[in-house]
């Protein structure tokens, strides 16, 4: 049976550890007047203005000079409307080519959108940004924007999460741009720094590189097989697992917690998303497990400070599950109803002022 004091009180302890992370920069942020495009100069420099946001996750990209592209994409045609791939552009190239995000990533969030409050002004807001452009930046260039002079307002001391694409490809081809991430990351020693990637040996080399700086294994639900002997290796270089929200089980994170290794959620973008991830690491947290490091990754950094704001506030009145009202989030099973009201009401608009 459940103790709820016991539950309550472990409860607490895991949102003190909880750290968020704004995936992509800050793309899926729902603040008017947060519409940069992903990995972009402008949506990390919304979410240095945020205190709330704990780090700062970005993709990287090998070009044909050797350089690493802040960008997701290695196909440019959904991006820019040109048949052009990163990896065929120099940097320079590549800089002037205009580019938005890719409409199916915005789908993607404008479906999300439907599972938080307020659904229709949220499809609106996330609609509108695919109307916004940007140029791509080097790396180097986004992490020279941590060094910047302090200045009110701004929260330099986050974690900047940058993940290393490329996996498709094989180790042959991700060598390259982990042998340029290795020798960029070492001349931004000063900054708080952790490394991700699909690629085990990309990862592992790294480590060997750096020792201090943190490097993540990321998975997704479709590679069980190949984590069910990794997440077991107790001699493994990674210091954290970047997973799925739906993938930790108390069994896996008590593995983990025995090896010292972190836990971040990858992506939290709706209410059930976070109540889920909390609930397990919360019952982890009660039965004595332990990890180091809890990451929530989210599109909607905005929204989980909310639901976290609500469990401090509330504390040991309320479970996870419990946190919300009716009138907190609105449940909504006809999405296409709302969408063609959207579409043709001649009065939409006047919902989002």
């Amino acid at each position: 049976m459940l103790n709820k004091i016991e539950y309550y009180k472990a409860y607490l302890e895991v949102l003190k550890k909880i750290k968020i992370i704004a995936h992509r920069g800050n793309v899926g942020s729902l603040i008017i007047g947060d519409n940069a495009v992903d990995n972009s100069k402008e949506a990390i420099a919304q979410a240095l203005m945020r205190s709330y946001i704990d780090g700062i996750e970005v993709d990287v990209i090998l070009t044909k000079d050797d350089k690493l592209a802040a960008i997701h994409y290695e196909k440019l045609k959904a991006l820019s409307g040109m048949n052009l791939n990163v990896s065929d552009l120099t940097m320079k190239e590549l800089n002037q080519i205009e580019v938005h995000d890719h409409f199916l990533y915005e789908k993607g969030l404008r479906a999300r959108g439907f599972l938080l409050p307020h659904p229709i002004k949220n499809y609106k807001r996330i609609s509108d940004k695919i109307t916004n452009t940007t140029y791509t930046m080097e790396l180097n260039e986004m992490l020279e924007i941590f060094d910047a002079e302090k200045r009110e307002g701004i929260y330099l001391n986050k974690e900047i999460l940058i993940e290393l694409k490329g996996e498709k490809y094989g180790y042959g081809r991700i060598k390259y741009a982990n042998e340029a991430l290795i020798e960029i990351v070492g001349n931004h020693k000063n900054k708080n720094i952790a490394v991700q990637s699909y690629n085990e040996q990309a990862m592992t080399k790294f480590k060997i590189a750096h020792t201090d700086i943190k490097t993540g294994l990321l998975v997704n639900n479709f590679q069980q097989k190949r984590l069910k002997k990794e997440y077991m290796d107790i001699n493994s270089a990674y210091d954290f697992y970047s997973v799925m929200w739906n993938w930790p089980t108390i069994k896996k994170m008590e593995v983990l917690a025995k090896h010292g290794k972190g836990l971040k959620f990858w992506t939290l973008d709706s209410l059930r998303h976070y109540q889920l991830a909390i609930h397990r690491c919360t019952r982890a947290q009660q039965l004595g497990i332990e990890l180091p490091e809890i990451g929530l990754i989210s599109n909607i950094p905005d929204q989980l400070i909310g639901y976290l704001a609500k469990g401090i506030e509330k504390g040991t009145n309320q479970l996870p599950e419990d946190l919300f009202t009716k009138a907190d989030h609105q449940i909504v099973l006809d999405r296409n109803a709302i969408e063609k009201r959207l579409v043709k009401s001649k009065q939409a608009a006047l919902l989002f002022n």
